[in-house]
């Protein structure tokens, strides 16, 4: 065997996928087990299974909703509450920078698309059992949005109208016209259909993702 011997909980919705990741990773020798979830399970069953268990790390999608009515940022963020020291990558196809970033700051120690070759994502296991973290976005890619503004965007996204938006969060329309030029300059984007499409590229409005 390897010098490891590690243990994987892969918590994915896709059974198939599910399957053809842990035969894939199973190949490896220092890859112990690759367990997985049932459909038939509560996040308090995943957790306490992790609690109970000694995973090395969680590989866990985002849309996870065959599975649990959260998604898998939430999960991580729940786990993380229980068992702080849990490595936890973000295996995903939604590869979006608001998803990164948000997984980064729940406290993932990886976000990776699931398009990813399995020698590769081998490879970034490994280094990350050895203390490394994965991410492509560094913090300065954007100017963080204020949950202020995105509230104001998701509001736009659901067709509320500029007084609707105004009424909604109690505040004028210009205080709402301020709002809108500083989510404008952070996304550069020069009116509201612009800022719908490309808060939207980002994964800022995940209605219209999932």
């Amino acid at each position: 065997r390897g010098e490891i011997s590690l243990k994987i909980l892969l918590i994915e919705d896709h059974r198939l996928l599910s399957e053809s990741l842990k035969n894939s990773l199973m190949r490896y020798s220092d890859i112990q087990c690759v367990e997985t979830v049932d459909y038939k399970t509560t996040e308090r069953d995943i957790i306490s299974k992790i609690l109970s268990n000694s995973f090395d790390l969680l590989l866990i999608d985002i849309n996870i909703k065959k599975i649990l009515d959260i998604d898998g940022l939430e999960l991580c963020r729940n786990i993380l509450k229980e068992k702080p020291d849990c490595k936890i990558i973000i295996l995903t196809g939604y590869d979006y920078y608001a998803f990164e970033k948000e997984a980064k700051k729940s406290g993932a120690v990886g976000f990776l698309n699931k398009d990813i070759e399995t020698d590769k994502l081998y490879n970034i296991i490994k280094e990350i059992i050895k203390g490394k973290r994965h991410f492509k976005i560094s913090e300065d890619k954007l100017t963080d949005l204020t949950d202020k503004e995105l509230e104001i965007i998701n509001l736009y996204a659901q067709g509320f109208t500029r007084n609707e938006v105004a009424s909604e969060l109690f505040i004028s329309l210009r205080t709402l016209a301020n709002h809108l030029n500083i989510i404008y300059d952070k996304l550069d984007v020069k009116n509201y259909q612009e800022m719908l499409r490309k808060a939207t590229l980002l994964g800022y409005i995940k209605k219209n993702i999932f």
